[in-house]
């Protein structure tokens, strides 16, 4: 084989002359190990898959074959003497296929460092040792990140596959397709063989993700998964920590780190709880199954968030940024429509104008409040709409509008009431977060100089600012559940599988529950047992008689329950 260097492969006519060289080397080996498995086969009536596999990988289990040929073949049980002389063929052949292997992982190395865009000469190549007798290489390549280097981890396949549902993909045998999520976008290629400096075999799999090992995050989570416990820091920064987390994220393998993270590292960066949009433990308490911090984090985040650009700028997964977009949109636009509810309050429909009066009716000789006739049309200074004042006025009415109007337009909220051809004029609303929005909202004055000083039903502030209390205290944060349904195999859940996730749903057109009991009757049962209850709390016979007489279904739980409920008005006795 002609010996290339990297001048000369770059050039594309040599590249495709390699690849043909490839190729017939392919076919090459193909054939060559048909005819090692056939002579096998030949001697060896009983060859399992397995037995195959083992003497194409391990050249161990070669020797073994060999020797136990030699063995019977010099024994009692000798065919011809020429026999003898095919285990020793034997043995050269496949130093032959070792050979052939070797040259093809070499031209397979060469096309796949010139395809990987990175010159040879700016290649920084970093090499992990996470399991020395590992049987995968995992390489990413990160091509498309300017000046990152390569990095390369021997793990091993079989640690790695109880981990991750990505991993399980990669190294399963099986094609089936995992119906849960897709995860096309995240496996590699077929791998191709590669022989180390150690003379051992392994698999390289060529990742399609970005991985720059920030803070040893992939160092640390591999060892994590081959159970080296010693490798795993007790004691971790807090960026090391939100890298950590990205990367669990990022090949959904978080299982390893369940209990340091749980008894070790989190302990040391709750308090990061805090922070106005605390970042980083959104990603740790998405990664690891966290579901009361995540709802807690999360709704800290969409409270302090200003705009979309902001969003966008987090290292978070899409489906959050979606889903906390989503749920600040909907409280903008709840607080948009109170503004709107309370400023047409004082904008009702107008009414249909009342009949023209006869002609009769006026005269020019009419004095009016300002010494001269009345305007010829009638009904020009009536309203027609009802005022909202219970006393009638209008000028009550107009007094509210316009302090509420003012207050709107001094936090820039009319433009999204108004159609655009009347908010032209008007400024557009300013990067202002959600919790901005509230506060000054519900902080919101009663007009200075009211009409009806009582301040009652006139007053639009108390009613106002009730709502958007509403709409602030209607924002929770998000579940994992929402973001992810049903939470996949990947996720360190176990500590968390008794907290709330999802409120339960009632259905009440249902004739029968789950338990195959009418409705009816569970909900007597249900009722029975908050009654049961009740009285159980009660510490006095005179109460207890009470409140047992109250509605039958008390004293149906009282007769039904009587034992233990005596039993717990004497402990109180006792108590006093």
């Amino acid at each position: 084989m002609p010996i290339l260097c990297p001048d000369q492969v770059a050039d594309a006519a040599w590249l495709e002359s390699v690849r043909e060289w490839k190729s017939c080397l392919e076919h090459l080996v193909a054939e060559h190990k048909k005819s090692l498995a056939d002579t096998y086969k030949r001697y060896e009536h009983v060859a399992a898959p397995e037995i195959l596999d083992a003497l194409f990988a391990d050249w161990e289990s070669r020797a073994r074959v060999v020797s136990l040929w030699v063995k019977n073949f010099g024994g009692p049980y000798k065919r011809r003497h020429d026999q003898l002389n095919v285990a020793i063929k034997w043995q050269t052949q496949f130093q032959h296929y070792d050979q052939l292997v070797q040259d093809l992982s070499d031209i397979a190395e060469l096309l796949r460092q010139q395809e990987s865009g990175i010159p040879f000469s700016q290649r920084d190549i970093q090499e992990h040792i996470i399991a020395p007798r590992g049987d995968s290489i995992l390489e990413f390549s990160n091509a498309s990140t300017e000046g990152a280097p390569v990095h390369r981890f021997r793990v091993s396949s079989h640690m790695l596959s109880e981990t991750s549902p990505i991993f399980a993909r990669m190294f399963s045998k099986n094609d089936s397709e995992d119906g849960r999520e897709d995860l096309k976008d995240d496996l590699p290629p077929p791998p191709t063989p590669f022989t180390c400096v150690d003379g051992s075999r392994v698999l390289v799999y060529r990742m399609p993700q970005i991985e720059l090992n920030q803070d040893s995050s992939m160092t640390i989570l591999l060892h994590a998964a081959h159970m080296h416990n010693d490798q795993v820091p007790r004691d971790i920064t807090y960026e090391q920590f939100v890298a950590v987390a990205a990367t669990s994220i990022r090949y959904r393998c978080s299982k390893p780190l369940d209990l340091v993270v749980e008894h070790r590292w989190l302990p040391q960066w709750i308090h990061k709880a805090t922070d106005d949009i605390p970042d980083g433990l959104v990603l740790i308490s998405y990664a690891f199954g966290m579901r009361c911090l995540f709802s807690r984090v999360t709704k800290t985040a969409i409270l302090s968030l200003a705009d979309e650009s902001e969003l966008q700028a987090k290292n978070w997964p899409a489906a959050i940024k979606d889903k906390m977009w989503a749920v600040r949109s909907t409280k903008v636009a709840q607080v948009v429509a109170a503004c709107s509810s309370t400023i047409s309050e004082y904008l009702n429909p107008i009414k249909p104008p009342p009949p023209p009066p006869s002609s009769s009716s006026f005269s020019a000789n009419t004095p009016t409040s300002i010494g001269f006739a009345s305007s010829p049309s009638p009904g020009a200074l009536d309203f027609s709409s009802t005022p909202r004042c219970p006393k009638g006025s209008h000028g009550c009415d107009a007094t509210n509008l316009g302090w509420l109007m003012l207050v709107c337009n001094e936090l820039q909220l009319l433009s999204g009431m108004f159609q655009p051809a009347l908010s032209a004029g008007l400024k557009p609303p300013p990067q202002r977060s959600l919790a901005q929005m509230l506060d000054a909202l519900r902080s919101m004055n009663s007009p200075p100089h009211p009409i009806h000083p009582g301040r009652g039903v006139c007053d639009p502030a108390p009613a106002f600012r009730s709502a958007i209390n509403d709409i602030f205290n209607s924002v929770s944060g998000l579940t994992i559940a929402e973001i992810d349904g049903v939470r996949q195999d990947w996720v360190v859940s176990n500590k968390g599988l008794d907290e709330p996730t999802v409120a339960a749903t009632l259905n009440l057109n249902s004739s029968s529950n789950g338990n195959g009991l009418p409705s009816a009757v569970t909900k007597a049962l249900k009722e029975e047992h908050i009654c049961a209850k009740i009285l159980e709390a009660v510490e006095t016979f005179g109460d207890l008689h009470a409140v047992a007489m109250v509605t039958p279904a008390f004293y149906t739980a009282y007769k039904k329950h009587e034992l233990v409920i005596m039993r717990s008005i004497i402990k109180a006795d006792r108590r006093r």
